[in-house]
């Protein structure tokens, strides 16, 4: 708290959006959960787009891991918007990414594979070539879970 207090504003939100991420990949949820809604209203009072998107994408990790998938949604949706609004493709893609990880959770495969399209039509716009390779392999996970090995095999190749 006292560290926070001699910091610039913008300084204490990057220092609680980390300190969230943390949290968050130890599984300490609920504390990460306060330390990105702290940020959250930092960046959102300091006009930081980027940090409100990246956020809202982190608190909506959380959902998802903890199977909260409309709350997820909901988030990824707001983080989506952002990053489109100011033009962050690899966020976007990203976001979309995650999206479609939420559809193939719940074996909704047509949804799944919009988003997964979309997701890897962003990264090739931008020359995401490793995030395109890991589009392409959910591609060809879908086509597995429904039993389509030859469109599978050719996403693969």
């Amino acid at each position: 708290q006292m560290a926070c207090q001699s910091r610039s504003i913008a300084e204490q939100a990057d220092a609680l959006f980390y300190f969230g991420f943390v949290l968050s990949e130890s599984g300490n949820y609920s504390a990460a959960r306060e330390n990105f809604h702290r940020s959250l209203a930092i960046f959102w009072q300091t006009g930081n787009r980027t940090g409100e998107a990246a956020t809202l994408h982190n608190l909506a990790l959380i959902e998802s891991r903890e199977s909260n998938y409309q709350a997820a949604r909901e988030l990824y949706q707001l983080a989506l918007t952002i990053s489109q609004q100011i033009s962050d493709h690899a966020g976007e893609a990203n976001t979309l990414n995650e999206l479609a990880l939420i559809e193939l959770e719940v074996s909704n495969y047509s949804a799944a594979r919009d988003l997964f399209q979309r997701a890897l039509t962003t990264r090739q716009q931008i020359g995401d070539r490793a995030g395109e390779a890991a589009t392409l392999n959910s591609l060809a996970t879908i086509d597995r879970y429904e039993d389509n090995y030859p469109a599978a095999r050719e996403l693969l190749q």
